[in-house]
C-alpha cells in the first residue's frame, strides 16, 4: 500500500457507485442483523448485479454471483434481530484495508476515486477475509479479476 492506502470515508474519494454499494453492503449487514460492515457484506453487495463492470468480471472469469451469495450466507451466521438499515455501522479492520487496497488498485488503473470494481479488487487482495475466501473458492484470484476488469474497460462493455 502506498500513499493512498490513507482513505478518508468521509472524502468524495469513492464514486457515486461506490457509494451505493457501500449502503447495499449496509442493507446486508442489517438483514443479517449485524453491527458492523465486513468484507463479506461488500461481496454480498457486489453479487446482488447492480454494478456492471463487477457482473461482466463475474460473467468473464466463471462466476456465478448467486453461489457467492449462498456461501456467503452458509459461512456467516446471523445476529441476534435485524437492525435499522439507518445504522451508520462501522467497518472492520479487514474491509478498511480493503478499502485501502482498493484505492491502491484504482491509482494502479489510472482512476481517481475507487469504484465497486476496485473495493472487489481490495476484498480479494487483502486475502485474509470471508469475502475474499468464498470468492477464492468460486474460483476467483484477483489476478483474474483484475485481468477481466482490464479486458471489460478497453472493450467499453460498461459505464
Amino acid at each position: 500500500m502506498d500513499e493512498m492506502a490513507n482513505v478518508d470515508m468521509s472524502s468524495d474519494q469513492f464514486t457515486d457507485s461506490a457509494v451505493t454499494l457501500l449502503a447495499d453492503a449496509n442493507r446486508a449487514a442489517s438483514r443479517l442483523g449485524h453491527e458492523y460492515i465486513g468484507t463479506e457484506h461488500i461481496v454480498l453487495a457486489l453479487t446482488d448485479g447492480n454494478v456492471d463492470v463487477v457482473t461482466a468480471a463475474f460473467e468473464r472469469t466463471g462466476v456465478d454471483p448467486r453461489k457467492v451469495h449462498v456461501a456467503i450466507s452458509g459461512v456467516v451466521a446471523s445476529g441476534r434481530t435485524e437492525q435499522s438499515s439507518e445504522l451508520k455501522r462501522p467497518y472492520t479492520a479487514r474491509t478498511k484495508t480493503s478499502f485501502a487496497l482498493a484505492a491502491d488498485s484504482a491509482h494502479d488503473m489510472g482512476q481517481p476515486r475507487i469504484a465497486p470494481e476496485h473495493l472487489l479488487l481490495g476484498v480479494l487482495r487483502e486475502r485474509m477475509n470471508i469475502g475474499a475466501q468464498v470468492l477464492g473458492d468460486s474460483g476467483l484470484t484477483v489476478e483474474k479479476a483484475a485481468q477481466a476488469i482490464e479486458q471489460i474497460r478497453i472493450a467499453g462493455e460498461s459505464r
